[in-house]
């Protein structure tokens, strides 16, 4: 079947609004699952990831989470993430949140490509964006030194007013508006990128940006 010409770009927030979980936490807790059966390290780092969130920007939690991929290679995660996602399709039901995934198909079908923006990386979120045929990721890149990951990003965190920044750069790159853009969130910190389109949708599940959405009648799904 064609596929229509584009009209335009739909940025879709990744988890809890395409995915049933955190991605970047479902993946590490796989990981030392594999490395650590008796989980002392998963214990220990979930207790510190959590305290540090309490008290943090989500920006520097973002940060230091992926301070814990240091001196892994790319092969050694990209072949780990291929084993996670096959334990995803036999363990989890269901991965995708259905409402969200049918309206990207459907903005998709009127000629509006979606995008995911995450603070999620690039080689953990590549196999949901191959399951949905989205080709374009806005999201975290770790540096790479000496065939090891450093554990630092290579730009600034895909959160809050990141994501803004990331869609605007994106949107001059490929000489559109975004008052013709669509972007879908669930969370208070998707809402920079929710103000910066034409046409934000927001998925249920957070009351502070539900308010929002009902002051300002935005549609949710």
């Amino acid at each position: 079947m064609q596929q229509p010409d584009i009209q335009s770009f739909a940025f879709f927030d990744v988890d809890e609004t395409l995915l049933n979980f955190k991605s970047m936490f479902s993946f590490r807790a796989f990981l030392f699952r594999e490395e650590d059966a008796a989980e002392n390290k998963a214990a220990t780092f979930f207790a510190a990831l959590h305290e540090m969130a309490a008290r943090c920007d989500r920006s520097e939690v973002n940060r230091w989470f992926y301070r814990s991929l240091a001196g892994y290679t790319p092969s050694d995660i990209a072949a780990a993430v291929d084993r996670w996602f096959d334990m995803l399709q036999s363990e989890v039901s269901p991965v995708y949140i259905s409402k969200t995934v049918d309206f990207l198909e459907t903005v998709r079908a009127n000629g509006v490509e979606p995008v995911f923006v995450s603070g999620s990386s690039d080689f953990i979120l590549a196999p949901f964006a191959n399951a949905l045929n989205v080709r374009h990721l806005l999201c975290a890149h770790l540096v790479v030194e000496n065939g090891h990951y450093t554990g630092e990003l290579a730009h600034q965190p895909v959160i809050g007013e990141g994501k803004r920044l990331a869609i605007q750069s994106f949107a001059a790159k490929h000489n559109i508006s975004l008052q013709t853009a669509y972007a879908v969130g669930d969370h208070i910190s998707d809402l920079p990128m929710l103000e910066t389109v034409g046409h934000p949708t927001v998925v249920t599940g957070h009351p502070e940006l539900e308010a929002i959405a009902q002051a300002r009648q935005w549609p949710m799904l």
